[in-house]
């Protein structure tokens, strides 16, 4: 259950056993040894009968200290109230980062509040908090409240996740920020905020986060009608230091190219850019010239884009992506007979180096890791790709022939 250095602490018991006394042993000798945990319970006999029992055990077998002394990093991803219990067992002194993925309708928020609350009264000083919550009910005021007690108790704070969490009453949990004037890293979701309010948010989040790099925000709104424009994206302008933004609307999006110039003025170090809508508003794809253009070092950038009013010729098209690597096209199908003259317009912008990727669908994020791969490319159209670098290919080829012509 338990490795360190490959070594195996404790094998799997049986359905009704619990470990040894000598695996009880072998477990204090390698205690001190242990960095990282990541505990999950799933939905297995071992995981529901077993596991909480055991890591009831574990707590039991240490009640004046914790089970892993010298731990820095633990990931809790639990839908069993039980094993909730027993989170700050696995709370040491030097434990500096911290991920709490909560989920099953029979985990009672109140407990959830509970833990946050007392992580709020250990000594640690924290660099990374994570609270995934995926439970029924769970954006309560005691929830804001229990969440801004936590960040005002850690200056050092470099991460905050909250993925999953709605922020409603975003007010006190992002002014709570303000004392995390190193934050680096915020990840939320906003719900039934209209685009004044919306602007609010992320006005909050430029003022109170002046070190952000990676932001990843997701907005829920009720009127499909309120189509995000870059106007709306200006307060994060004062965020200089950005180089990663995901950002999701389950209304429109539509920038222009005057828009996107904005953006590249403004975000000189962006390296990522995730710009994910489900509604019918869209960005030209004609505006990936601006991209082009507007963002020197951006190395990836995924967007839907929209085709209606045609591509520039292609003696229009004299600039080149200077450092992308990756481009996702997310929207409709392409038709066979569109494909040669989208991808020879793809070819224009995008160096050879350049992976395209097409994807029908655009689903949220709900990342646990800005350092891992993000696009897991959930439908995406391999037949499209195929079909797409196919062409492009060609018409790389044949500008080599060209240059080497001339």
């Amino acid at each position: 259950m338990i490795s360190t250095d490959g070594a195996r602490i404790f094998q799997n018991p049986g359905p009704w056993t619990l470990p040894t006394a000598q695996a009880w042993e072998r477990l204090r000798r390698y205690a001190t040894r242990v960095r990282e945990v990541v505990f999950h319970d799933d939905s297995s006999p071992f995981d529901q009968d077993v596991l909480p029992e055991l890591i009831g055990h574990l707590a039991e077998a240490h009640p004046h200290e914790t089970v892993l002394p010298n731990l820095q990093n633990l990931c809790w991803k639990t839908n069993d109230r039980r094993t909730l219990d027993h989170v700050l067992s696995f709370c040491p002194p030097t434990l500096e980062r911290i991920s709490l993925i909560i989920r099953g309708w029979d985990v009672p928020k109140v407990l959830v509040e509970q833990l946050v609350c007392s992580l709020s009264t250990l000594p640690n000083l924290f660099k990374a908090l994570e609270v995934d919550i995926r439970i029924y009910d769970a954006e309560t005021p005691a929830m804001a409240v229990a969440l801004e007690t936590f960040i005002r108790s850690q200056p050092g704070l470099l991460e905050l996740r909250l993925p999953r969490y709605p922020i409603q009453d975003h007010a006190n949990v992002l002014a709570a920020c303000r004392t995390a004037s190193q934050l680096h890293t915020f990840s939320g979701r906003t719900t039934c905020l209209t685009k004044d309010e919306y602007r609010e948010v992320l006005g909050m989040v430029a003022k109170d986060c002046p070190s952000l790099r990676h932001l990843m925000l997701n907005r829920w709104c009720n009127r499909l009608d309120e189509v995000v424009d870059a106007a709306d994206l200006a307060p994060l302008f004062d965020c200089p230091f950005l180089e990663h933004i995901t950002l999701w609307f389950n209304a429109g999006l539509e920038l222009d190219d005057q828009g996107i110039r904005r953006m590249g003025c403004a975000w000189i170090n962006l390296e990522t850019l995730i710009l994910q809508t489900e509604g019918f508003k869209t960005t030209p794809m004609s505006c990936l010239v601006a991209f082009a253009e507007s963002f020197p070092v951006l190395q990836r950038l995924e967007s839907p884009f929209d085709r209606s009013d045609g591509l520039p010729s292609m003696n229009e098209v004299t600039v080149r992506f200077r450092s992308l690597r990756k481009l996702v096209l997310i929207g409709d199908w392409i038709q066979v007979d569109e494909m040669p003259s989208v991808a020879e317009f793809l070819a224009r912008v995008c160096s050879p180096e350049v992976r395209v990727n097409i994807s029908l669908l655009c689903i949220p994020y709900y990342d646990t890791s800005l350092e891992e791969e993000m696009v897991l490319n959930k439908g995406g159209s391999d037949d499209q790709t195929r079909a797409i670098r196919h062409w492009m290919s060609i018409f790389h080829r044949a500008q080599e022939g060209l240059g080497q012509s001339e």
